[in-house]
């Protein structure tokens, strides 16, 4: 202290206030039916009705106990019970009961106390908020105590097992009759009476009002007695703005949502105690119990099933919030999307909304009504293996598995190929392939090839072959983009036997001596395709022919002058002669004829 008359704290230290000695009911020892009713603070800037984080509710039959062990001077205290009623009925029977933890010093103040001094029935009137229960208690410096409250009945002679009420707290005031300057005279009895009358009232209730400024010096001096002084602030650096407290009662400044005089907590419904303050608790209205959390992590205290920091969303295995429901995976699934239901993680080869369907490439009914495994496709081996030829199969009404084959497989098992594929997929390591006929086949016709061999059986266009890679007999194409067409052979010069045509070319096949890419013309030096079997040599005469070539058709030779004959090998008419030896001469020997004249008579 510090001060002419040493009534003022130094800096950073403060006088206690008279109703320091306060101990929180909701901190205190209780009996199981008690129950913790933590209150938020007004948002509406009104001055809370309770201290500490709320009220400890009592209900009949109850009780809380309240340990003592800061008392500093020996001295008279008024107990005062700070409380709010929850029924429109006084509590007519409580009592108090002083437990002393070693007998009363015989020279001190207190050695007149007797032990029924220390039981003391009291009510609870509902119009108040605070009550003195009576006599004061003398309490030793340095001794422990506990001061145990039995909340009996509400109302006497009746049990009323709904009947409770909200226990704020209790505070030890010193009384006046202990303080050495309101004794020994006139003008200290004239004090006492004045801060009595004026002054004492005003420290039994949490807020009040309209206080005398007299008052104030009177509860420095008596709270520097009371208290052996000034106190420390010890404003905590994080949750205070400076280390400076109010001289009377030592309340620190504190930052935003943190509470306690030192500024060492975060305020009920907050949490996160730090160099900003406290963040607000913000717990969901629906999903959280109320709108207190942990003060270091935050975390709200959730309804049945519903998760998270602030209780806005359901726990694992749950969905719909705020009307959280068991994920229906059918037991495939232990989490499901928190909104729409739908199964996380599906196991045992299931999907699907609800785990309810075989992943593709597996069959089976996984619902929990029917429990039938998903198995791998047998089709007709399984998924993952060469020899797989659908990517889902399913169970039909009698539980037989269907394959959904892929293209170019059919068959209850995929084992077998449709039209127009070929191979031996009921083999391993066997599949089944389109038909290799060069595009030469109709695809609406079934049997187009074998279904084991591929060997084309429908050939179109004019093709043939295992494959319809060439043109059939009578018909050629040049190159294999071209269709094929039709040879034309002559009718006379082909030799229809020796086999068709050529199917690259066109070229017929020829009779002896026949050429032509139709066979319709002799080789030179030949002639009479009209035989139907060939052309015969034109054996043209070389003394008598011009040259050696005849007349295709009708097999004449070019015959010198003077020579006749097919072959020109004789003389020609009216000309005689060898022509072996070139020898044809046309000497012309005249002959005499004797004529005899008739002369016959003529009639008219």
């Amino acid at each position: 202290m510090t001060g002419r008359t040493c009534n003022i704290p130094k800096q950073q230290y403060f006088t206690a206030s008279l109703d320091f000695l306060l101990y929180e009911a909701e901190y205190a020892n209780r009996s199981p039916n008690c129950q913790v009713v933590i209150r938020e603070p007004y948002r509406d800037n009104r001055q809370d009705s309770w201290t500490g984080v709320g009220f400890m509710k009592a209900p009949e039959g109850s009780s809380i106990e309240f340990d003592i062990d800061d008392i500093k001077t020996t001295a008279l205290y008024d107990p005062v019970v700070r409380y709010e009623p929850l029924q429109n009925l006084d509590w007519d029977d409580a009592e108090m009961r002083i437990i002393r933890m070693k007998p009363i010093d015989a020279t001190s103040l207190c050695s007149e106390t007797r032990p029924e001094d220390d039981i003391k029935p009291f009510s609870l009137p509902m119009e108040k908020r605070s009550i003195v229960v009576g006599p004061a208690i003398c309490l030793e410096a340095g001794e422990k105590y506990k001061i145990i409250i039995d909340f009996k009945k509400s109302q006497y002679n009746q049990d009323t097992p709904t009947a409770s009420v909200l226990i704020d707290s209790i505070v030890l005031l010193p009384r006046a009759d202990s303080i050495p300057w309101f004794s020994g005279s006139s003008p200290a009895e004239q004090k006492r009476r004045e801060y009595q009358d004026n002054c004492e009232y005003a420290l039994y209730s949490l807020n009040s009002q309209n206080v005398p400024e007299m008052c104030q010096k009177y509860y420095t001096s008596i709270g520097a007695y009371i208290f052996n002084g000034a106190q420390s602030c010890q404003c905590d650096p994080t949750g205070s703005i400076s280390k400076l407290c109010k001289e009377y009662g030592g309340i620190c400044t504190c930052k935003q949502n943190v509470v306690g005089r030192r500024c060492d907590s975060c305020s009920p419904g907050t949490y996160g105690f730090g160099p900003e303050g406290c963040k607000g608790c913000d717990c969901d209205s629906i999903g959280a119990l109320d709108n207190f959390c942990n003060v270091t992590t935050g975390q709200c205290k959730c309804r049945a099933n519903t998760y998270g920091r602030e209780c806005n969303q359901c726990r694992t295995g749950f969905w719909n919030f705020p009307n959280c429901q068991r994920c229906d995976c059918n037991g495939h699934a232990d989490i499901c999307d928190s909104k729409s239901g739908t199964c996380i993680s599906c196991r045992d080869y299931t999907e699907s909304y609800a785990c309810d369907r075989c992943i593709d490439g597996f069959y089976g009914d996984p619902r929990l009504n029917a429990d039938i495994p998903c198995r791998p496709c047998p089709c007709p081996g399984i998924a993952g293996t060469n020899h797989s030829f659908a990517d889902t199969c399913t169970l039909d009404p009698t539980r037989d598995v269907v394959c959904h084959c892929k293209e170019g497989y059919a068959g209850a098992r995929c084992d077998v190929c449709v039209d127009n594929y070929f191979g031996n997929p009921e083999v391993p390591g066997g599949s089944c392939r389109p038909c290799e006929c060069n595009d030469k086949i109709d695809l609406l016709r079934p049997g187009n090839c074998d279904p084991h061999t591929g060997k084309c059986k429908q050939c179109l266009y004019e093709t043939t072959g295992d494959h319809c890679e060439r043109c059939r007999g009578g018909y050629f194409r040049n190159s294999p983009d071209e269709m094929c067409r039709e040879c034309v052979c002559h009718v006379l010069g082909t030799n229809n036997t020796a086999g068709p045509c050529d199917p690259e070319s066109g070229k017929c096949s020829c009779f002896p001596h026949v050429i032509g890419q139709e066979c319709d013309q002799c080789e030179d030096y030949y002639w009479k395709i009209a035989s139907g079997s060939g052309c015969e040599p034109c054996n043209c005469d070389p003394v008598g022919s011009v040259d050696l070539q005849c007349h295709r058709f009708y097999g004449q030779c070019k015959c010198k002058e003077n020579f006749g004959g097919r072959q020109c090998n004789e003389c020609k008419a009216n000309y005689w002669g060898n022509p072996k030896a070139n020898q044809c001469t046309s000497k012309f020997i005249p002959k005499v004829y004797n004529c005899i004249f008739l002369f016959l008579p003529f009639r008219v």
